[in-house]
């Protein structure tokens, strides 16, 4: 048997400098707008585009009677990495950032001035701020920020810098070795969050950071420190998944303002019941002289207080959405101070995008607020705007 082969296939290159030729450079709305156009270029990593090896050749098999056969040679399959999206990121229009608490089973809410894309690299604007971002790795943000922090801390808006892996949401167990960090510097930021421009207001130098280690695939471990002037905060905690009896979440946190000093004891715990049924309650214990970058500007604590949360959810099904009940009750001295009832109901437009819709009203003062959220990735926002 006799083998022929012909004249060997040339070569073929991969060249990302192709996609986006110099006519084709960015003009107009895309070269002003935040979310411009850009060529399709790997990260840096082992997936970066190469060029491919050239397919083997054809060859001509002679059969023993005279015939003669085409035959291609196997070569391997080329795998396909297809996109890749985080959620631990999103913009949120919140119409009272005041809302009484999170419902079970909504998004996590980001600072309203500043939400980060996640998944894509290189530098990205967003509101009020400038972030840098490596597909897979840790993020750096320059802006008015929002503290990281467990879901037992206290956040603070920031205006300044912050290098963050906060991998995950802060009401959920890591994976087992997984490290989380965020670490925040700079001044205090009581600028209005709904000025268009200017109006920018900011207080003393501070700094904070929080870590997160997934000790075992339940049991995750956390620590937060916060200093300021006259003001040092550092408090531990963790949180531990039960599996289908839920998830319990605890923290103490020692805080220490002016001459004051006192701690802050939080445990929270949440379940899903049934399908059709979550239910969530934190209880809070705030210590006489404890304080925080939350409460600054007023001070420590002048009496002992304790604060109730319950949070309900039902989904409501065939993709109306969830319906959702809150109870947030405060004591101060004994006596309640408030006493704030409120409903919410959340709505998935698309499988990325979430509307929410709420209102409560406080039963001591009478007093009622609404809110209205549509959460999203940031990718989308950036495609609709040039299309």
């Amino acid at each position: 048997m006799a083998i022929q082969a012909p004249a060997a296939a040339q070569p073929y290159y991969l060249d990302p400098d192709a996609a986006y030729g110099t006519a084709d450079a960015p003009s107009g709305i895309s070269a002003l707008s935040p979310a411009q156009v850009f060529s399709v270029r790997p990260p840096p990593s082992e997936f970066q585009s190469v060029p491919l090896a050239p397919l083997p050749p054809p060859v001509i098999i002679t059969q023993e009677d005279g015939s003669t056969q085409l035959v291609t040679p196997p070569h391997a399959d080329i795998q396909d990495f297809g996109p890749q999206y985080d959620w631990d990121y999103h913009i949120a229009y919140d119409l009272d950032g005041n809302a009484a608490v999170d419902v079970v089973g909504s998004p996590e809410q980001t600072a309203r001035r500043f939400a980060p894309v996640a998944g894509l690299s290189g530098m990205r604007y967003a509101q009020r701020g400038w972030v840098y971002r490596q597909a897979g790795g840790p993020a750096v943000s320059v802006g008015s920020v929002k503290s990281n922090v467990p879901r037992w801390g206290s956040a603070a808006n920031i205006g300044g810098v912050q290098l963050a892996n906060w991998s995950g949401a802060a009401n959920s167990v890591m994976p087992e070795g997984r490290l989380g960090y965020s670490s925040t510097v700079g001044r205090l930021d009581y600028s209005d969050a709904n000025a268009k421009s200017g109006g920018l207001t900011y207080g003393p130098s501070v700094g904070g950071g929080a870590v997160r280690y997934g000790l075992t695939s339940d049991f995750t471990v956390e620590s937060q420190l916060q200093r300021a002037p006259d003001m040092s905060v550092m408090g531990v905690g963790g949180i531990y998944s039960a599996g289908q009896w839920g998830t319990v979440q605890a923290g103490a946190t020692q805080g220490s303002l002016q001459s004051g000093a006192g701690w802050r004891y939080e445990l929270g715990y949440n379940v899903a019941l049934t399908d059709y049924f979550k239910l969530g309650y934190r209880a809070i214990a705030t210590e006489e002289g404890y304080g925080d970058l939350a409460g600054y500007t007023s001070g420590p604590a002048g009496s002992a207080n304790q604060r109730n949360i319950v949070t309900a959810g039902v989904p409501l099904g065939g993709g109306y959405g969830t319906f959702s009940g809150t109870y947030n009750g405060l004591r101060d001295q004994g006596a309640f101070t408030e006493q704030r009832l409120g409903v919410q109901h959340s709505l998935d437009l698309t499988p990325r995008t979430r509307f929410v819709l709420g209102a409560d009203r406080d039963a001591v003062s009478g007093d009622y607020a609404m809110r209205m959220q549509l959460t999203m990735p940031v990718d989308i926002l950036s495609g609709s705007l040039l299309r």
